[in-house]
Order: structure tokens, then sequence, then C-alpha cells
């Protein structure tokens, strides 16, 4: 009759019974029945994982609804990533995905990778799809910047990060030929005070590791940013007159160097006037 199947059949031989006369019945007709034995459903299998995001290789475990064997890493089926570490057995399973690239990854399990105890295959599983997004390890850039490269007074720098930065600290200002204060902003923007020493040269740089982004990545070498600071001059003054023997009232003339504000009569010292 085939794979779990029986076959039965009965019949009444001629004689068998006699009716009120005594006449023998007939031989019957044969009945046959066959029978199939009920086949347990397949193992179901379904595939997990701890979060749908993810940023580093993940564990998936794949439960059984029977105690089942022959699993191998090999019957995964991984897009964009990489099976390895399989463990577990009977019911429960487990294994490690590597993601390839940004993006889905997906898992799945195909029909009869997997037998119960009466050697029924597992019906195919569901398909796990997981979102890879990469780890940051791009370090921030840093900007220094002011308006002018030649200054007479204090003058600010502007610290442009590629990203939002945290950890910035006044001491970070490396500066020769001046010191720096007033530091002010956030995120990706931070701007010093700088106040030069001496006529010359003035240099500003933010080391590495000055500041951090949100993955504790530390912030590269800024670039050297040079300004050229001229001190301020007094004005200088001559005073003249149009003769050095007069015989009576005179006018003298104060030509300043540069324009200048604020001269008063009583600024002028005059001995013998």
């Amino acid at each position: 009759p085939g794979p779990g199947r029986t076959g039965a059949s009965g019949a009444l031989p001629a004689g068998a019974a006699a009716d009120a006369a005594s006449n023998a019945s007939l031989a019957s007709n044969t009945l046959s029945v066959t029978y199939t034995a009920p086949v347990a459903p397949p193992p179901t299998v379904l595939l997990s994982t701890a979060s749908s995001s993810v940023s580093a290789p993940f564990t998936v475990n794949a439960v059984f609804s029977q105690s089942v064997t022959g699993v191998t890493l090999g019957d995964f089926i991984v897009t964009n990533g990489t099976a390895s570490t399989l463990g577990g057995s009977g019911s429960a399973y487990s294994i490690l995905v590597t993601p390839t690239a940004a993006g889905a990854v997906t898992v799945s399990l195909p029909a009869n990778a997997a037998v119960n105890s009466t050697s029924v295959g597992n019906a195919v599983s569901n398909l796990l799809t997981t979102t890879y997004t990469p780890p940051d390890v791009t370090p921030p850039t840093v900007l220094l910047s002011t308006p002018s490269s030649s200054v007479t007074a204090p003058f600010v720098v502007t610290a442009t990060f590629s990203e939002t930065v945290t950890g910035v600290a006044l001491n970070d200002f490396n500066v020769t030929n001046g010191s720096a204060s007033a530091l002010s902003g956030s995120g990706m923007t931070y701007t010093v005070t700088i106040s030069p020493a001496a006529s010359g040269a003035v240099s500003v740089t933010l080391p590495v590791g000055a500041a951090f982004d949100a993955a504790s990545n530390v912030s590269l070498l800024s670039n050297t940013l040079s300004v050229t600071y001229t001190a301020p001059v007094a004005p200088a003054v001559l005073l003249s007159t149009s003769s050095s023997s007069v015989t009576g009232a005179f006018t003298v003339n104060a030509v300043f160097s540069q324009s200048v504000t604020g001269v008063a009569l009583n600024d002028f010292v005059i001995t013998k006037g």
C-alpha cells in the first residue's frame, strides 16, 4: 500500500448463512480498505535576533518546534553577511552573523535543513531582516580661521569642526606670542579671543585629541593659523610757529603724525605766557 499505509480486506464465503428454506448464502463481495497512518507535522523554525538595527556582528537564534538534528552552518542562507560559530542542540541553535556592508542583512533556513526523530524535515523558516549601520570610525577635523591675517588688537579665532564634538577647553589652544581667553561655543563651532604679546607673528593651533565626537573618535590636528600683529604706535606731535622771535602774541601749530581726538586747550604747557 505504500509508506505509512496498510491494506485490509474481508469477505463472507458461500454457505456462511442460510435462509428459512435452508438455502445457503452465496459468497459475498470482497471489501477492501486502505488505511493511512497520520503523519506528524514537520518541525517549524523561527529565526530571531535581539534588535532589528545593528552596528556590529550579531547573534541569530533558530528555535525549532521539535527537537531536530542535522543542522549545519552551511544550511543558513545569509545575504550581505557571513555566518559563523554555530552552537546549540535539540530545538535551539544559534549562529553569529557578520555584516559585509551597510544596509539590509537577511538570514533564512531552507526546508529540510534538519530532521526530527521520525526523519521528517523542517519547514522553511521566516526571513529575518536586520539593518546594519557601520560604526563611526571617522575622526573629526577642525579648521581655525579669523577675519584678517593682519591685526593691531586682540582678535577672535573660530574653530569649526567637521561634526559635533565635546571636550574643547581653553588650554587646548596652543598660542605662540599671545594668550587665549573667552572660550565659547558648542557643537561644531567654538571661538576664542587671542591677545598678542608683541609685534610680529602670532600662531594658533589645536592639537590632536582636543575634542571627541559621539563615537569617541578624537579630533585631528588643526591647521596652523598665522596672524601678523602690529602694536599700536603712539602719535607724535610737532609744535611750530612762524618765527623764533616775536614782539607780541603768536600762533603755535601742533601737527600730529596721525589723526587724533581729545586735544584741549589746557593740555598745552606754557611758560612765561
